[in-house]
């Protein structure tokens, strides 16, 4: 009997079970019935958002456009549109303000993603097949350079490319074919022959997409602006001579209304009645002077009284007269197109740079990436969290906010140049960028040895456990996490969580006690038969994780004049935490010590025992880094010198005090 309830009440457990597997089933069922109308809302709201900005964009080229039909046209010089490109309504020759780029591919979704890199210096225009183009050519509608897809249904990027060349009706416009299943080198060189100025393998990269572009369309309207340049320049020297002859005729004079009053004083001193009256003549000098020398006219002078006190005499010359200037952080809209261009490159030296700059380069790398659309980051969002990151750095010589602007650089030059982005997901990237920005955030210029013997707060706080590390992970969770910086909102709940772990993840292993533990995983899993898979999340986390474990030791691998100047930091700071320790009366290591070490020995040593044996393996993993192992031997090199001639110099002071 027992038996028979226990098995009765199994069955109503199961029954209760199969009733709840349903229930999720038929909520399943419901949330893909309500995607559909979600996935509307998204697009209506990436339409409109789209419509938006060109019509803004419209607008910003109808006035350029109707700027520059005010000019005078010559008869007999070029058409109006080349006149555009190369001059603005104040006579300054410039690149055109607004070029045209039509984007033909089938996919809405690339569209959508191109329209966003191209937007800000370009007119996109787009069309969703072959035939379209050619319609839209026909029209009559300008168009600079066309961007188009290889793999499109019924005409394919390529024919569409013949019919355009073999139509002699139409405007040859140069064209760059790109493509995500047609990669051999034989298409690309089939597609020149045919007519393309350029082939792309997709995915593409923003820096070098436009840097590509910007060539093809250099090259192409170069001889028209030079045409263009040469009948403005006569019209030019045409309106200096009528303006010189007009500026020479004395019956015309040109004059401010500060000059006409000054012409009026001056005469009124000349006449005879006043230089007679000499309290009269003393005013109106004054005023003259005062006139002549004055910078702001339109602002009430304050004399000192002694009837006013000091506050009120502060208030009314700071708030009122602005005599105080307030400064407000705001991010940097200016950044070099070169910079942008050599952001994927190994040797990029931001010591050309003012440090301000490097923020806009910070944007640029998550926007290459399309990680602002793919996880809905607000720009003003992403700047605020890029100053705030950077106000958080101390200025110490090495680890402060150049130095993680360094590693971030350099992970995204491992991502693009060293094809390292082809095991890993945009979770992944937009993981690594962000702990690479803020892996050493805050950190005091003392590394975790001192740290857990002093027994600072950090120590107390992290109980002596990679204390720097666990310190730098919570700083920059608690920026991510208030409102002006979240960059994380837009992520759902699973997203978040393999964000948070992979960024907690890479700045662990920044450990130096980790090193070559991080290191020996590495390489038994590159020994595996099995290679790195990109569905596989631990092989993902290990690369993440390698990558910025790299970087973070990469600057001994730069060019020499760059890696000269990390190791000079390195020293310094190295150094200073050996005096503090000498001063307080603990230990100093050796190479902490300035009186026993060198900045040239030091790094010599990190190069031998750290640099050079991790760089061995991630070789294996990234066959592309295979250069920076010939950097490392030749910065090896030059440092050998440098502790050749210390040696020297040692034993001839030691030969000195010996004599003496």
């Amino acid at each position: 009997e027992r038996e028979r309830e226990r098995e009765s009440q199994r069955e109503r457990e199961r029954e209760r079970e199969r009733e709840r597997a349903r229930e999720r089933e038929r909520e399943r069922e419901r949330e893909r019935e309500r995607e559909p109308e979600r996935e509307r809302e998204r697009e209506k709201e990436r339409s409109q958002c789209v419509e938006r900005r060109e019509r803004e964009r419209e607008k910003e080229r109808s006035q350029c456009v109707e700027r520059s039909n005010k000019m005078s046209t010559p008869e007999g010089s070029t058409s109006d549109r080349a006149f555009q490109e190369v001059i603005t309504a104040s006579g300054q020759i410039v690149q055109p303000a607004q070029r045209t780029v039509l984007v033909v591919d089938d996919s809405k979704l690339e569209r959508f993603l191109l329209r966003k890199w191209l937007q800000a210096d370009f007119v996109v225009m787009e069309a969703e097949s072959g035939p379209a183009a050619l319609n839209v050519l026909a029209e009559g509608t300008p168009v600079d350079l066309i961007l188009m897809d290889v793999s499109m249904p019924g005409k394919s990027g390529i024919e569409t490319l013949e019919d355009m060349r073999a139509n002699p009706d139409l405007p040859q416009v140069p064209v760059i074919l790109m493509s995500s299943s047609e990669c051999s080198n034989e298409t690309a060189a089939s597609s020149v022959i045919r007519g393309s100025h350029d082939y792309l393998f997709k995915p593409l990269i923003k820096p070098l997409l436009l840097r590509k572009i910007e060539t093809i369309l250099d090259a192409v309207q170069g001889k028209r602006q030079a045409d263009a340049l040469r009948e403005i320049m006569e019209i030019k020297e045409k309106e200096i001579n009528e303006l010189r002859s007009f500026l020479r005729d004395d019956t015309v004079k040109i004059r401010t209304p500060l000059e006409q009053i000054t012409s009026s004083i001056v005469k009124l001193l000349e006449n005879p009645e006043v230089k007679h009256a000499e309290g009269a003549q003393r005013e109106l000098l004054t005023i003259l002077q005062s006139i002549r020398s004055a910078a702001d006219l339109y602002k009430p002078a304050m004399q000192p009284s002694p009837e006013e006190d000091p506050v009120s005499s502060s208030f009314v010359g700071s708030e009122l007269l602005d005599k105080q200037t307030k400064t407000v952080d705001t991010f940097p809209s200016h950044v070099e197109e070169t910079s942008i261009c050599n952001l994927t490159s190994w040797d990029f030296n931001q010591w050309d740079l003012e440090e301000s700059q490097l923020l806009p380069l910070l944007k640029e790398m998550f926007s290459s990436f399309g990680l602002l659309e793919r996880f809905k980051i607000e720009e003003h969002k992403l700047e605020q969290f890029l100053m705030t990151v950077r106000s958080r750095y101390h200025p110490n010589p090495y680890h402060c906010f150049r130095h993680a602007f360094d590693v971030t650089q350099t992970c995204y030059a491992i991502l693009t140049s060293m094809n390292a982005a082809k095991f890993l997901s945009h979770v992944d990237i937009f993981a690594l960028l962000i702990a690479a920005l803020g892996h050493d955030i805050g950190h005091p210029g003392m590394n975790n040895a001192y740290q857990t013997t002093a027994l600072t707060e950090i120590a107390l706080e992290y109980n002596d456990k990679s204390v720097l590390e666990q310190f730098h992970c919570s700083t920059l969770f608690r920026i991510l996490l208030t409102p002006a910086c979240n960059i994380l909102s837009g992520l759902s709940e699973e997203e978040f969580g393999q964000v948070r772990s992979a960024i907690i993840g890479c700045i662990m292993h920044t450990d130096p006690a980790m090193h070559f533990e991080s290191k020996a995983k590495l390489q038994q899993r590159l020994d595996m038969e099995k290679p790195l898979e990109r569905e596989n999340a631990d092989d993902r986390q290990l690369v993440i994780q390698t990558v910025l474990m790299t970087a973070d030791i990469s600057n001994i691998s730069k060019p020499w004049p760059v890696a000269r100047e990390w190791s000079s930091r390195i020293s310094k700071e190295f150094f200073a935490q050996g005096d503090a320790e000498r001063e307080e009366g603990r230990n100093v290591a050796p190479y902490m010590d300035r009186n026993v070490s060198s900045s040239a020995k030091t790094s010599a040593n990190f190069i031998d025992f750290m640099a050079v044996p991790l760089y061995d393996v991630v070789v294996q993993m990234l066959p592309d880094m295979q250069p920076v192992l010939h950097n490392i031997a030749d910065n090896r090199k030059r440092l050998q010198e440098i502790l050749n001639h210390e040696r020297q110099k040692d034993g001839k002071e030691g030969e000195k005090d010996g004599n003496k």
